[in-house]
């Protein structure tokens, strides 16, 4: 699951690469489609041509606006009659560079300043020291010009709208693509973490259950030592009322080093019933040793060395450990 993941994240994220490339592609189509800006001006001035008085060379009063308004709507109705065969021709294997060259041809030809000639050419506004010549060549291949700028710009700007919705498309898929790349190598991140955290979490338990262990088996390994020192003094004949000094620190030995207890209530139950179980209460031994029957003596003398015996630290850890 995880490594498919991954390979999914890396993926998303290598589709959304060329990220970059597409906001210049769609810089190149929008600069391809600022072409129908040129096609306005050279409609505008073909509709000034004809309106204008050529004797007084004056507009009809209030021409502007629907020269204006004619002028964007004729646009308009060119770029969507070029919209379909210019779209015939991009699905064509190697289309879509034909019309890049075609555009950038044609911007490189009509991108001078040709639409500022036409109207002074329209206006008469020529200085005197141009020929009279060439005004009137202008002046007669002016419709001309003008048709195939719009041509040319009608078509530019329709190769530049699909390139436009085609680059949006691509833009909107590699930004989906790296957001979910990201997201998933973000939630493969997470996993990690959570893995992380689990491993972590159970070897600390494994750490406290080896502690809680080796309390335990000290807890019992102590009691059934105290036990067994107990059997020894009770078959010694208990303490004497005049001790040596010997057994007055062996006393004070034990009451100041009692048997360890872990701190847990329930591993401190545990110890207890455990030693419990191997020990023999002797409030219920007679207060003298010597009234005991001999065999009874030497059972509880071989009692007293066998829980000495079981008393093995390591012993009771590794039960523990393996139970």
């Amino acid at each position: 699951m995880i490594p498919y993941m991954q390979m999914e994240a890396a993926d998303r994220i290598r589709k959304s690469r060329p990220l970059s490339l597409y906001y210049l592609r769609a810089a190149w189509n929008a600069a391809q489609f600022a072409a129908i800006g040129l096609e306005f001006m050279a409609v505008h001035s073909t509709v000034v041509w004809f309106l204008r008085d050529p004797v007084s060379g004056e507009l009809p009063p209030g021409s502007g606006p629907i020269i204006f308004l004619g002028s964007a709507f004729f646009c308009v109705v060119t770029l969507a009659f070029f919209h379909k065969p210019i779209g015939a021709v991009r699905n064509w294997r190697g289309g879509s560079f034909l019309l890049g060259l075609f555009a950038l041809a044609a911007g490189v030809t009509f991108i001078n300043a040709l639409i500022p000639y036409l109207n002074q050419a329209t206006a008469g506004s020529w200085d005197d020291s141009t020929a009279a010549t060439t005004q009137a060549m202008l002046r007669d291949k002016a419709l001309m010009t003008r048709a195939m700028v719009i041509v040319m710009g009608a078509c530019v700007a329709s190769n530049g709208l699909h390139g436009l919705v085609e680059t949006k498309d691509a833009i909107a898929e590699a930004i989906q693509a790296r957001n979910d790349g990201t997201a998933l190598h973000g939630e493969v991140l997470a996993f990690d973490e959570l893995h992380y955290s689990i491993q972590l979490q159970r070897e600390m338990d494994e750490e406290a259950k080896q502690q809680d262990a080796q309390d335990v088996a000290r807890g019992i390994s102590e009691g059934l030592h105290d036990a067994a020192r107990r059997k020894d003094a009770y078959l010694m004949g208990g303490r004497p009322a005049y001790p040596s000094r010997e057994q007055l620190e062996e006393r004070y030995a034990d009451q100041s080093n009692p048997p360890f207890m872990p701190a847990d209530p329930a591993l401190a139950e545990l110890v207890r019933s455990r030693v419990a179980q191997h020990s023999v209460p002797l409030a219920l031994l007679p207060p003298d040793p010597n009234d005991l029957d001999p065999v009874d003596r030497a059972g509880l003398s071989a009692h007293a060395a066998w829980l000495r015996t079981v008393a093995d630290r390591d012993a009771i850890y590794r039960k523990l450990v393996t139970a």
